[in-house]
C-alpha cells in the first residue's frame, strides 16, 4: 500500500518499453516458452534491420499474416477470445512469463488458426511461489474454498498476520488492532457468497476485496497490481465477446497442470502426501479428484455452462498434461511414480 513503490514499478516499466533489443528477447523466450499450447506464435525479429543495442530507435520482425481479432466473423472471433483466455492463463500458471498488455490490438489470428502475440515491451515474470499461489487461489475460488483463498492470500503476502481490523471503518485514519485470522475468513466468505461476478472474473474479486479492506487490512504487493491489470484488459474484451465467460472455469486445465508441476517444497510434499501413502499405496480418491480437472464438478450452472460454447460444442481447450512427464516441469510426477509400489497398484 506503499504508493511511492507502485509509483517507482511504473516509471520502471516506462522505461522498459523503449528497450527495443529487450523487447525482441522478451517475444523469442514467449514463443519457446509457450510452443507446447500448440495454439500460441509471436514474431521472430529482424536484427540486421533493427538499431543496435542501446540506441535502436525501431525494431523489425517478420510479417505476421493474420486478421485483428475485431475483424473475424463472430463464431471465429468468440474461439479466438477463448483461446486468449487459455493463454494467458498458461503464461501465469505454468511459464511465469506473463504478456502485460493483452488487448485485442496486441494479437491476430493468422491463417493456420493460430493465435500471434505481438508487443513485448512489457512482461511480467513470476516466480515459481507466485504461480503456484495463484493455481491454489483459482482453484479455491472455483471450488468457492474461501477458507482455503484466505490462506493463500497469507501467503501471497496480501493479508497480514496477525489480522488486523480497523476500528474505523471508511475512516480517512484507520485504527488498527488484532483479529482472529477465523473473523477474516468468515467475512471474506460472506462477502465473495454475496458477489457471483467474482466468482467468475478477477476483476470482480479484486474489486470485492478492496471493499473487504475498508475493515480489514489489505496489502497489495506489486506482481499482484501488474497481474490484475493484466487479466482486466484481458476480461474486458473477451468478456464483450462472450458474456458467459468464466476465468476460472477456464483456468481449471491449466491449473491441474501447474498442481501436478509445483512449484515449491511445501507444494510438492503436499502433492506427494495427497496421492501416495507412507508406504507407496496410491490415494485412488485423492488422485481422481484432482485429475478431475481441479473442480468442474462443484462449479455451479453458470461456471458449468461455461465450459461450453453455443448450441453445447466443447470450447477449444489445452491439453493439462501434454508432454509434462517428459519435460522439465515433470520430476515430480516422475518422482512420485519410482515411489509408488507396484504391488498395491496391481
Amino acid at each position: 500500500n506503499d504508493f511511492s513503490v507502485l509509483a517507482t514499478e511504473v516509471s520502471r516499466r516506462v522505461f522498459k518499453e523503449l528497450d527495443y533489443h529487450q523487447e525482441a528477447r522478451n517475444a523469442e523466450e514467449f514463443l519457446g516458452l509457450h510452443r507446447w499450447l500448440g495454439f500460441v506464435t509471436a514474431p521472430r525479429w529482424c536484427p540486421e534491420y533493427s538499431g543496435p543495442e542501446g540506441t535502436a530507435r525501431v525494431l523489425t520482425t517478420e510479417w505476421v499474416s493474420g486478421k485483428p481479432l475485431a475483424e473475424l466473423p463472430w463464431r471465429l472471433r468468440r474461439k479466438a477470445a477463448q483461446r486468449a483466455a487459455e493463454a494467458c492463463l498458461a503464461q501465469l500458471l505454468v511459464t511465469g512469463l506473463v504478456h502485460a498488455d493483452p488487448h485485442e490490438g496486441n494479437m491476430l489470428y493468422t491463417k493456420a488458426g493460430k493465435l500471434a502475440f505481438l508487443d513485448f515491451g512489457l512482461v511480467d515474470r513470476l516466480r515459481p511461489c507466485e504461480m503456484q499461489w495463484f493455481a491454489q487461489g483459482m482453484s479455491h475460488v472455483a471450488q468457492r474454498d474461501w477458507h482455503g483463498l484466505a490462506h493463500d492470500m497469507l501467503d501471497m503476502g496480501w493479508v497480514t498476520l496477525p489480522t488486523k481490523r480497523n476500528r474505523r471503518p471508511g475512516s480517512l485514519r484507520p485504527d488498527w488492532e488484532d483479529c482472529p485470522f477465523e473473523e477474516f475468513t468468515t467475512a471474506l466468505a460472506r462477502e465473495l457468497d454475496k458477489d457471483p461476478d467474482a466468482q467468475q472474473r478477477l476483476g470482480a474479486l479484486v474489486a470485492a476485496l478492496q471493499r473487504l479492506s475498508k475493515t480489514y487490512l489489505m496489502l497489495m504487493p506489486t506482481y499482484i497490481a501488474s497481474i490484475t491489470r493484466t487479466f482486466a484488459t484481458l476480461e474486458g474484451f473477451v468478456g464483450a465477446v462472450d458474456p458467459n465467460f468464466n476465468l476460472y472455469a477456464v483456468a481449471m486445465p491449466v491449473t491441474l497442470r501447474r498442481l501436478m508441476s509445483p512449484g515449491t517444497t511445501p507444494a510438492r510434499e503436499a502433492l506427494r502426501s495427497s496421492v501416495l501413502d507412507p508406504d507407496g499405496g496410491v490415494r485412488w480418491q485423492n488422485l481422481e479428484a484432482l485429475l478431475n480437472t481441479s473442480s468442474f464438478q462443484k462449479l455451479g450452472a453458470p461456471q458449468a455452462a461455461a465450459a461450453v460454447g453455443a448450441g453445447g460444442e466443447p470450447r477449444p481447450g489445452v491439453r493439462p498434461l501434454a508432454g509434462l512427464l517428459g519435460s522439465a516441469a515433470g520430476n515430480t510426477v516422475r518422482r512420485l511414480l519410482y515411489d509408488m509400489d507396484p504391488r498395491k497398484v496391481l
